[in-house]
């Protein structure tokens, strides 16, 4: 089994990477042996889609044309059985690394998903405000996004609460939502 982890916050110890190293311990409590595959995106060099309409040719292969590091991340998304995101929510949405990430997959995306069929996929968001159910369009958006309109597997966890500049005041309520979704996206 193959586990692709997208980190989409800066923070490499922040809440998002604390809740996504939970979720990775309950998705090796069902598959010890996975292929962990890291990838922080602020650590990339990429850039934004550009509109350009290749991807959507009939013979696009790479789907996207642009060179760089996504490209990459792109190509081994296709080689993954789930996916899993991390995203902290500024200004009341995802951050800017996730949206460029997100308009990257437009060209998997359309009458047909070019995604793996059985790929399951999760998402954690965190937040600062306590009130989990503030921003839940966000969440739902991704939800929908990963899904592909109900065509693949897709979860989603919003913690609230998460304040500080890293993860070491993540509670137990979270951490056991956490690893709950890891559980799901392994079976």
């Amino acid at each position: 089994m193959r586990l692709m982890v997208i980190y989409c916050s800066p923070r490499k110890n922040g809440y998002s990477a604390r809740y996504l190293q939970e979720a990775v311990a309950g998705y090796r409590e069902v598959h010890p042996d996975a292929e962990i595959v890291p990838v922080y995106l602020n650590d990339l060099n990429m850039k934004g889609c550009q509109h350009c309409g290749a991807c959507k040719a009939d013979d696009a292969k790479p789907f996207c044309i642009i060179d760089d590091d996504l490209k990459t991340v792109l190509q081994t998304t296709l080689h993954c059985d789930a996916v899993l995101w991390g995203i902290p929510n500024y200004m009341s949405d995802y951050n800017a690394q996730a949206k460029i990430l997100i308009d990257r997959y437009y060209g998997y995306m359309g009458k047909e998903s070019r995604l793996p069929a059985a790929q399951k996929s999760a998402v954690i968001m965190v937040q600062g405000n306590p009130d989990e159910g503030l921003y839940k369009q966000v969440e739902e958006f991704m939800m929908g996004f990963l899904g592909q309109r109900g065509r693949r597997v897709a979860y989603g966890l919003t913690i609230g609460g998460c304040r500080g500049k890293d993860g070491s005041f993540a509670t137990d309520e979270g951490l056991s939502r956490a690893r709950e979704i890891g559980k799901k996206l392994a079976t």
